[in-house]
């Protein structure tokens, strides 16, 4: 992720080539001290580095493939606003709202305190072009971005 927010896209490709081998060696997701390894935590990255490096259609795309049921719920919510943030800037604002929904059915105080699920709420509550729907005036209240 240092590698793609600084738009090193070889170098960040170049670390998930080296984690997908890892893990792939692994063979398994796993969960050892936290750490969330394994195929399945690298295909997560895979999404994240593509959106942070601005290719949102791809990480749409990919986001939808990867299945995050079996990872620890911190995986699960991040995927989910890494994703709701790809569909955002692909003007495809409800199933953006509705992955921060899931998002925060799994962990409210993960993501109302995420700084993904603040720059998402607050740029669909900015936009003219749509009505904010009575679960986004509530996800904003929730994370403090609208007053009650």
């Amino acid at each position: 992720m240092t590698s793609a927010r600084t738009a090193d896209r070889e170098g960040a490709w170049a670390h998930l080539v080296y984690a997908g081998a890892a893990a792939q060696r692994l063979g398994q997701d796993a969960n050892h001290l936290w750490t969330a390894v394994g195929p399945t935590n690298v295909r997560i990255h895979e999404v994240s580095v593509t959106a942070e490096l601005g290719d949102y259609q791809q990480a749409a795309s990919l986001g939808t493939t990867v299945d995050v049921s079996g990872m620890p719920t911190e995986r699960q919510v991040r995927h989910r606003l890494e994703v709701a943030r790809a569909q955002d800037y692909q003007h495809r604002p409800t199933e953006a709202n509705q992955l921060l929904l899931e998002a925060e059915q799994l962990a409210p105080d993960q993501v109302h305190g995420h700084f993904l699920t603040h720059s998402l709420v607050h740029d669909r509550l900015r936009t003219n072009k749509i009505t904010p729907t009575p679960e986004l005036n509530r996800l904003a209240q929730a994370t403090g971005i609208l007053a009650a």
